[in-house]
């Protein structure tokens, strides 16, 4: 099985998996939970995954969608920063609207540059062979502007069930090499419709990006079966985790 350990590290905060948060100097820090292989310590070179949450989701999110992996990979489940009250926490204000999200530009780039600060931090106190960032919903576009406008900090995105609004892609890439972006949608999701998808890809193609969009014709805006089952492929080929071969 794998082992849940809580971390304290200069500037993001964690939760240790009895509930009991640990404070962290800096108030902007997010706090998460981390899995790692049994045998494994901060020497051991390892593939780093971070599972990013949707809106009114927390850090348990993807440690249940996980719950069946056993990757020899450190796995990361972040909080977002906002707590909402009503339930579960949110990366960035919006609105539902009937042709699209309306949301807030800002806050995506605050939580975008939080998840960075976190990466570098476990970066540096862990030896780590590659980053892959997978997210969900609001997770999904962060993971698409990591990609965007964080390339350094990670080695390939996973977007599911999300978009990236064209206030947050750029004319043009720059110079900086991104990563691949891999997009899993449900062509039933009237929450962020698959023709949204489809626009950021084609965006994102155009500006030079390796990016590929799978949709599932019957799923609604979630994690279907058929999505969790072909993300936990890739996941196992890109980690070399057991019962993957890499293509």
């Amino acid at each position: 099985m794998l082992v849940l350990v809580a971390l304290l590290l200069p500037g993001v905060a964690c939760r240790s998996d009895s509930g009991k948060e640990r404070a962290s100097p800096a108030s902007d820090a997010l706090h998460f939970e981390m899995r790692v292989p049994p045998g494994a310590d901060a020497s051991t070179a390892l593939p780093l995954v971070v599972a990013i949450h949707g809106l009114a989701g927390d850090e348990h999110y993807f440690q249940r969608a996980f719950s069946k992996w056993r990757p020899r990979a450190r796995l990361v489940f972040p909080r977002a920063p906002d707590d909402r009250r009503r339930g579960g926490y949110s990366w960035f204000d919006l609105a539902l609207m009937e042709d699209r999200p309306r949301i807030d530009d800002g806050d995506v780039r605050r939580s975008a540059r939080m998840l960075v600060d976190m990466i570098e931090e476990i970066r540096a106190a862990h030896a780590t062979r590659k980053t892959i960032v997978v997210g969900f919903s609001q997770g999904g576009l962060l993971a698409y502007a990591l990609a965007v406008h964080h390339p350094e900090a990670l080695d390939l995105a996973v977007a599911v069930s999300a978009y990236l609004p064209a206030t947050l892609i750029p004319g043009e890439a720059g110079k900086q090499k991104h990563p691949p972006v891999r997009a899993f949608h449900g062509g039933e999701d009237a929450t962020i419709r698959p023709e949204l998808a489809l626009r950021t890809v084609q965006t994102l193609e155009k500006l030079g990006l390796d990016v590929r969009l799978q949709v599932y014709p019957q799923a609604g805006h979630l994690i279907s079966a058929g999505m969790l089952r072909d993300v936990l492929a890739l996941l196992r080929r890109e980690t070399g985790s057991p019962g993957s071969s890499r293509r």
